[in-house]
This record gives C-alpha cells, structure tokens and sequence, in this order.
C-alpha cells in the first residue's frame, strides 16, 4: 500500500474498506468519519471536494468514484486510479521542495462492484486561487511560472495545469489535483501543461488576459531563446478546437 510504510502513517484494512491516516489524526475521530461516509456518504460525482473539520483540523475531502468491473478489480488493491496516483506524486514532490497540500488520510470504501476512493488533504490556510490576483501582476506571473518550471524540473507533468489548481497564501504558490500526473520527460508534454494553464486564463479570465500578458508567461517560461510569435502561432492551434467548443456549449 503507497502509505502504509510512510514515517507518521498508520492504516486499517478491513474487506469493507481500507484507510491510511496520519498519526496526528486520532483513531475514533478518523473512524468515525469512515462511518459517516459509510452510512451518509457524500454525492457519488468525480472529483467532489468538501471541506471538513477532523481533530480539530481543516481539511478537503477529495472523491473519486469508480465503477465497474474493471474499476473494481483495479481499486480493489490500490492500484491503476487516480487516488493511488495523487498520493504518489504529492509525496514525491513535497520531497523535491514543491510546495503541495499536507496528506491526513486516504480512504477506500469497497462495495461488490465498485470503490470509493477519499483524500483529505489539510486545508492551505489564508490561500486564494491565481486567478484572483492575476493578470495585472508581472512578478506573481513570474513566481507562478517558476513553480511550473520547478515542476517540470522534476520530470513531472501535470496534465490538468489551469488556474484553479494552483493557490496562493501570500508566501508560497501550492499544486494541486495531480491525480492526472505522471512521469515524463518529454518537452511536448510540458508545452501542453503550459498551453493549458494559458487557456484556462482564456477560459476563465477571457478579456482580462491581453496578448502582453500571454506573451509574458510564455518568455518567463521558454526564455529568450525561443521564438514568441511561433509559440504564439502553436498555442493558437492548439487552444483553437477548445475555444470552438466552448463556444459551442456557451461557455465563452
């Protein structure tokens, strides 16, 4: 199991469901908040967050739900899912010095033909998304690309990089949601992880997000080295089959 041998963890496995939990954590708070999600639950979508107080602590309650019987043989011994990788990865970053959410727990709750899969990662105290302060701020621009470098650095892609997957408390710039991440070491990857984050100013922040400012992240990223206007003309193909269908659904 990823956890059950990280320094600070204990873990409970049961045929019913299978935990692993920080020692800070103490043992009837955790399972009676197993119990909670056993009986009540919270609504079955992918990806549902929900804030909660555990111990007297913060904290995000991520859910991934996976159904069938291919799901189900995966999730069954922790392997091949999202949750599995998240932990990974969040574990292997804090280790490379990237700043990411503190793990309290991991919860798999197992039913005949599918599982439940929780995270509760530890609430960023006094942190706001990006997209709150930017775009009229060329050093927190700067400090934002500088993280994704770092990230990518560390042979990391992200593959949902946007503006809602990175707070800021004033200090420090956090990752989040690397359920989608993986190893790599390919430029292509890390070109759409930095397509991406720009298109979801696009998306998001629309008029407020100026050529200048596009062209900005893309130096800080690239550096000098590297034609603008031909990293312009690829991310254009590249945003061009989202931004059509965004407009076909009415998102822009």
């Amino acid at each position: 199991m990823i956890m059950d041998c990280a320094e600070g963890f204990r873990s409970i496995t049961t045929p019913r469901f299978q935990i692993g939990f920080i020692k800070a954590i103490d043992l009837s708070e955790i399972m009676a908040f197993v119990q909670g999600l056993q009986t009540e639950g919270i609504e079955s979508s992918r990806g549902l967050s929900k804030k909660v107080k555990i111990d007297r602590s913060d904290y995000i309650v991520k859910q991934y739900f996976h159904g069938g019987a291919i799901s189900f043989l995966k999730g069954r011994y922790f392997f091949s899912n999202p949750l599995a990788n998240e932990v990974k990865m969040l574990d292997y970053l804090r280790k490379r010095g990237l700043n990411v959410p503190e793990i309290g727990a991991y919860i798999i709750l197992r039913y005949r033909l599918y599982s439940r899969y929780f995270l509760l990662l530890r609430v960023v105290d006094n942190s706001v998304q990006i997209g709150d302060l930017l775009p009229d701020n060329p050093r927190l621009i700067k400090e934002i690309i500088n993280t994704v470098k770092t990230l990518h650095d560390s042979y990391v892609y992200h593959g949902d990089l946007n503006i809602s997957n990175m707070l800021f408390d004033g200090i420090k710039f956090y990752l989040l949601d690397l359920g989608q991440s993986r190893f790599s070491d390919q430029k292509k990857h890390f070109r759409a992880d930095i397509f991406r984050f720009v298109r979801s100013l696009d998306k998001n922040l629309g008029n407020k997000i100026n050529l200048v400012t596009k062209l900005r992240i893309f130096r800080y990223y690239f550096g000098a080295g590297y034609n603008l206007r031909k990293i312009m003309l690829s991310y254009k193909l590249h945003s061009f089959p989202h931004k059509l269908l965004w407009s076909i659904i009415g998102r822009q």
